[in-house]
């Protein structure tokens, strides 16, 4: 994975539609990308209370800067009974540029 580049699972697609209004650039949605303006907006999204919430953990810098696999099945963990988990999608967060 590169540095700037976040993969989760499809459960975060509704907590980012809904909850980080302002802040995502471009959403692609046959594509199932994300693109945000810059680091700090992925910050924004790990540190939403509403996400903070959902997960039951807050992130610090150096899990906000990459999110690796092991931190991907506690996210589906945490939100599976909220969310419809899709095993077969993921969705790409990366910032604008990057692509």
């Amino acid at each position: 994975m590169k540095r700037n580049e976040v993969v989760c699972s499809n459960v975060l697609r509704p907590i980012l539609k809904s909850y980080i209004d302002g802040v995502i650039y471009e959403i692609r949605e046959s594509e199932g990308i994300y693109r945000f303006n810059h680091d700090k907006d992925l910050r924004a999204l790990l540190n939403n209370e509403h996400v903070v919430e959902r997960l039951g953990k807050e992130f610090n810098e150096d899990e906000i800067k990459i999110i690796y696999f092991k931190t991907l099945d506690i996210i589906k963990e945490k939100l599976q009974d909220n969310y419809c988990l899709n095993e077969n999608k993921i969705v790409t967060v990366k910032r604008l540029g990057v692509l």
